[in-house]
């Protein structure tokens, strides 16, 4: 728990069995559950650092928030294996996301 919130971590997991225990050990210290998902995606890298959670759980602590998704994006460096149609999808995704926040916060300021 953080900050007397529930919060859940979904791990994508794909041919990960030699080091996925040692995720979850880490995790169960900052969260209340784990939803490991085998997601037959092939990349092994970029996955995010599990202690950033307390960083991209700030917006849902300060009630700014629903929801958080960590962004493996955020180290550049990762994207160089990374197949270009899953940085396309990433990218579409992004956008989406950009256009939902701008609706929702015109709704919110002509309410």
């Amino acid at each position: 728990m953080i900050e007397n919130l529930s919060i859940a971590a979904v791990i994508p997991a794909y041919k990960v069995a030699g080091y996925i225990a040692k995720v979850i050990e880490t995790l169960q210290e900052m969260v209340d559950r784990i939803i490991v998902v085998d997601d037959k995606c092939p990349q092994q890298s970029g996955q995010m650092d599990p202690s950033f959670i307390p960083t991209l759980a700030k917006p849902l602590v300060s009630n700014k928030a629903d929801s958080a998704k960590g962004n493996r994006f955020s180290e550049p460096g990762l994207l160089k294996g990374m197949p270009r149609i899953i940085l396309g999808i990433q990218f579409l995704l992004q956008a989406i996301q950009i256009d939902i926040n701008s609706i929702s916060k015109k709704k919110k300021e002509n309410d």
